[in-house]
Order: structure tokens, then C-alpha cells, then sequence
């Protein structure tokens, strides 16, 4: 070790370490917080062990230390500033204590070796615009439940292909994922609010009952970025005109048993949905509702079918062959004349 603090007459500021330190740093008990700058250019630091005293890393502490292999960030951390890790060209692992509530703007921008992210279940409620820009080594990610704020957190992640989502209560920038590669997936293992802004809708006999209002996803979710929505909430009955219509980036959708009602063209244009579930449950598709879903090639729809509108599907070339209750009322337009249609007794 060749260490050479700066450090402030109280004795719990590191305010300076020289440029000449080597290897792993051992930060001194008692210290408190790290000044900004503190440790940037050191491009021979190794790892760095934090004190158990520790509670703010400044903005751009370790900028620019190139040999750095992993952040493991103290549990005590409670405040991490901007680009706190900005150009840790070798950093290859970080973990995030759950007493950490907001990942900064810019904190591992650049880190262009960052491959494994692990974040608490709990704790952690915003990550910051650009906060992995250029983490070209990253390829998954899972963003912990607690998290209710995400800027353009993943600019240029060009090899990010997974992306899981595991909260119901969150605001995502729309540029979120920009200049990522073009297959990457969200996977919302439960219904995700970033995405699913649902609406309590009035009924009096049934107050609890929700729909997927108008319009919600209509031209926000648009390849090269790819949605997988596997479950939808049990007390939503409707989705609504129009709700996910344009939506390109919508490639898988199951729609849950609570849904009654699919509305005219709900899922019109949706060029790259490949995978389309419909559970019991369902009894009405509108007019044009998957109109142009060029990706469907094949469909079961439940025995509770009863209506099946005008142009329903339309302009699914890809669409082959579909099987229907002989007890669904289909409209003469709702498929075009060359798809083959099974009905079930």
C-alpha cells in the first residue's frame, strides 16, 4: 500500500488521496465522508476498503481510477454524489448496500467493463440520468422493487438484452434506454406502473374494477426496445380503445382471466407481437382491436369468447390458422379470407 491522505483536522474528512497511491487503499476508521475529487486520476488504485464510520462519497470521488476492479460500497453509505465512479474503465462488479436511496446522475458512466450490478430488494428509490451510460459490458440488469424513479439511466448500454422489473410502483424516463442494442427485453414480472398507469375506472357494483385507459401505451413503447408483459392486474376488467395501439415494441402479451373486454383497436399496429395468450375470461374483441399484428401466426381463443368484431384481425398476414367455440358469435370481416379457422364443439 502507498497510501497519502489528506485529511481534515476534525479527522473525519478524507479530502485528498495522492495521485501516487497503488494497489488496495485502506480508507482509516472514523472517517465520515470522502470530498469530492478526493481520489480522482488515481489510476493505479486496485480496490478500495471502506471504513464501517463511512456515510457520504462526494461527487466525482473516485473519477478516472482506471484500475479499479469493484465497488463494494459500505452498508453505513448512506449519500453518494454525481459521477462518483465516472471512468472506472475496469471496474467489473458493484454492489449497492440498501441504505443507499438514490443512485446519482452519471455514478458508473463509462465503466465500460461493468458486468455485475447487484442492488438490495430494499432501499434504493431513484437511479439518475445517465447513471450506467456506456456500460457496454453490462448485458442484464434487475432493478430491486423499492426503486419509484429511472431517468435515462441506460444511455448507450449497447449490449443490454435483459432488463427485470419487479416493482408496481415506478416513473421511467422515456429515453431510458437510449441508444441501446436493438433486442433488448423488459421483462415486467409484475404488473409495472412505469409502464401500466391504470386507472380506477367507476362502477358502482364493482368500485375495485380498473381498466388500461385510452391511449396509455399508444407510440410509447417502440422497437428496437421490446416489452414482454406477462401478467396484468387481477381487478383490471377492460383495456380500452386504442391503449396499446402503434406500440412496435410490444412483443409478448398474457391477458389475464379478470379481463372481460378487449376494445377496437387496442393492439392495432403492434408490428412485432409473436405471442398472444388470452385466458378464460375474455367475451368481447372489438373492431380492428390486433389489426395489422403482422408477427401472430397461430391463436386459441377461450370457449368464453362470445364476439369477435369487424376487422378484430385484420391484416395479420402471418396469421395461419385460429381456433374459436363454435358457440363465439365472429363478425364475417374479423380475419381475413385466407386464415383457416377450427371451431371447437
Amino acid at each position: 500500500m502507498n497510501e497519502k491522505f489528506i485529511i481534515s483536522t476534525n479527522g473525519e474528512v478524507l479530502c485528498k488521496c495522492s495521485v501516487d497511491a497503488k494497489g488496495v487503499v485502506i480508507i482509516p476508521e472514523g472517517i465520515v465522508a470522502i470530498k469530492q475529487d478526493a481520489f480522482k486520476g488515481c489510476k493505479d488504485v486496485t480496490n478500495v476498503v471502506f471504513p464501517k464510520t463511512l456515510k457520504r462519497i462526494g461527487s466525482c470521488a473516485f473519477e478516472g481510477c482506471e484500475s479499479l476492479r469493484s465497488v463494494q460500497i459500505a452498508k453505513c453509505v448512506k449519500y453518494i454524489g454525481k459521477g462518483a465512479f465516472k471512468g472506472c474503465r475496469r471496474v467489473e462488479s458493484a454492489d449497492i448496500p440498501s441504505s443507499i436511496e438514490e443512485l446519482p446522475d452519471s455514478m458508473f458512466d463509462g465503466c465500460i467493463s461493468l458486468t455485475a450490478v447487484k442492488m438490495a430488494e430494499d432501499g434504493l428509490k431513484v437511479i439518475g440520468d445517465y447513471c450506467f451510460k456506456m456500460c457496454i459490458s453490462l448485458k442484464k440488469i434487475t432493478i430491486p422493487r423499492s426503486v419509484i424513479s429511472m431517468g435515462r439511466a441506460f444511455t448507450e448500454c449497447w449490449n443490454l438484452r435483459t432488463v427485470i422489473m419487479t416493482t408496481n410502483k415506478i416513473r421511467v424516463s422515456k429515453r431510458v434506454f437510449e441508444g441501446c442494442g436493438e433486442d433488448i427485453t423488459v421483462h415486467c414480472c409484475i404488473p409495472a406502473t412505469s409502464f401500466l398507469k391504470i386507472s380506477n375506472s367507476y362502477c358502482p357494483q364493482k368500485p375495485k374494477q380498473r381498466s388500461i385507459r385510452k391511449k396509455l401505451f399508444a407510440k410509447k413503447i417502440l422497437a428496437p426496445h421490446f416489452l414482454n408483459l406477462y401478467s396484468i392486474p387481477s381487478d383490471v376488467v377492460t383495456i380500452e380503445e386504442e391503449a396499446f395501439c402503434y406500440c412496435t415494441g410490444l412483443r409478448l402479451i398474457e391477458i389475464s382471466q379478470s379481463i372481460r373486454r378487449i376494445e377496437n383497436r387496442a393492439f392495432k399496429d403492434c408490428s412485432n407481437l409473436i405471442r398472444l395468450t388470452i385466458k378464460e375470461g375474455v367475451e368481447v374483441i372489438g373492431r380492428n382491436a390486433f389489426e395489422n399484428c403482422i408477427g401472430l401466426t397461430n391463436l386459441y381463443l377461450p370457449d368464453s369468447l362470445k364476439v369477435i368484431k369487424d376487422f378484430a384481425f385484420s391484416g395479420c398476414t402471418a396469421l395461419t390458422e385460429v381456433s374459436i367455440s363454435q358457440y363465439t358469435q365472429v363478425a364475417a370481416t374479423a380475419f381475413d379470407a385466407k386464415i383457416k379457422i377450427t371451431y371447437r364443439q
